[in-house]
């Protein structure tokens, strides 16, 4: 069992071992293991949607429609009547553009089912980011959400420009502005004020999931 990191564990793993089955998060594991023993190995794939893919692997996928209704029905618990997605789209980031999308869908089929109606962002990121760039028109988006407002972001890199955004305009995070992020990633939650909640995707079943299949 190993976690690479970089290229060279990558070449420390493939000289170690030689694989029946594969279970990664990227296809470009998968073809590597392929390459080196010139052969043809079951894989499966854990929520990563490669467009370019050609092997028939596998893929299982965490729902991205649950996880924007459960942002929803959280969000109507507590209270709130106006809400707000913050997303991503363009060809790349084509994955994150795939997620995006799809919990966007699941956070507006819950609150529709509410009667609830929601305001939208999304920014073509340049290739290499992960947050927004263009902060002016994030700015006005949030300067003109009615407020208090309850705000799902597509992931937590995402939220957490949110909440500093808001931070410059001196928007109040959570009273005006509650913000929550999904993939529950620790080390970005904790590192800003206030720290994001965030709703952690089942990997864990999904890893039972790909082993079952694979098996």
């Amino acid at each position: 069992l190993s976690r690479p990191s970089s290229n060279e564990d990558m070449k420390t793993i493939l000289s170690s071992i030689t694989p029946d089955g594969i279970i990664a998060g990227s296809h470009d594991i998968v073809r590597a293991f392929r390459r080196k023993f010139k052969r043809h190995i079951p894989a499966i794939v854990i929520d990563c949607f490669d467009f370019a893919q050609k092997e028939a692997d596998g893929i299982i996928f965490c729902a991205d429609h649950d996880l924007g209704q459960a942002a929803a029905d959280f969000f109507v618990s507590r209270g709130f009547t106006s809400f707000a997605f913050a997303g991503i789209h363009g060809e790349d980031h084509e994955f994150e553009s795939f997620n995006s999308a799809n919990r966007e869908h699941g956070f507006s089929r819950a609150l529709k089912r509410n009667g609830q109606t929601y305001c939208a962002y999304s920014e073509k990121l340049p290739p290499g980011a992960r947050q927004y760039t263009k902060i002016r028109q994030l700015s006005d988006f949030l300067n003109r959400l009615p407020k208090p407002c309850a705000l799902l972001a597509h992931s937590d890199l995402i939220a957490t420009t949110v909440i500093k955004t808001c931070h410059r305009l001196r928007i109040s995070v959570p009273k005006q502005i509650a913000v929550l992020g999904i993939d529950n990633d620790k080390s970005v939650c904790e590192n800003i004020s206030p720290s994001v909640s965030s709703i952690s995707p089942d990997y864990v079943s999904a890893g039972y999931m790909a082993a079952e299949t694979l098996d």
